[in-house]
């Protein structure tokens, strides 16, 4: 029997040579449709952007959805007047965890009333220990104050992304904008809604 008759007959689904697929045959590569604003879990390893464009000093508007659940909303300058009881002053840093997960932390900027001094500024400390080392924190009640951890092992340097911060902010912000006093969420916080 020639090949070419062989080729005619019927065809076996589960031929290991008709299903062998090359590593180089497969390209992939992800997309980034989401970043997330939050603060570092109290047991993950993460670093901060060392670059002083991957950090933003804004303002924010956090939402309480539920008991547990909260929405940031990034807040244009301009309604910085208007907003001033609501609105927190922070200062957006890039970061990465260990599990290459890309994520915006608020870190809230001391008020000049000194109000929670010592959980801002400890945790504005800690991000400048994360711009050279891998770093985990967590809350101390006790001392008042957040806590850091230093990675005891060589963990390497993170694989920062290419993508500006502008566009990390859109991603991170995206319809959670408030360029407007008749944005949703204030209408909700009116009682308007």
């Amino acid at each position: 029997m020639t090949d070419d008759a062989r080729q005619e007959g019927p065809v076996d689904p589960f031929d290991p040579a008709a299903l062998r697929v090359s590593a180089d045959d497969v390209a992939v590569s992800a997309v980034r449709l989401t970043v997330p604003v939050r603060k570092p879990g109290r047991q993950e390893f993460f670093r901060v952007n060392p670059a002083d464009e991957y950090t933003l000093d804004a303002l924010i508007y956090v939402r309480e959805v539920d008991g547990l659940d909260r929405d940031t909303y990034l807040v244009a300058p301009s309604l910085r007047d208007e907003l001033a009881d609501v609105c927190r002053h922070v200062r957006l840093f890039t970061c990465i965890s260990r599990r290459d997960v890309l994520f915006l932390w608020p870190v809230r900027l001391p008020d000049a009333d000194g109000a929670g001094r010592l959980w801002h500024t400890s945790a504005l400390e800690i991000a400048d220990l994360a711009k050279k080392s891998w770093v985990r924190m967590r809350g101390d009640r006790d001392l008042g104050a957040y806590v850091p951890f230093l990675a005891q092992g060589d963990l390497g340097e993170p694989a920062w992304p290419d993508e500006p911060l502008r566009d990390l902010l859109k991603l991170a912000f995206k319809e959670r904008f408030i360029d407007s006093l008749h944005h949703d969420a204030l209408r909700e916080l009116r009682g308007e809604r």
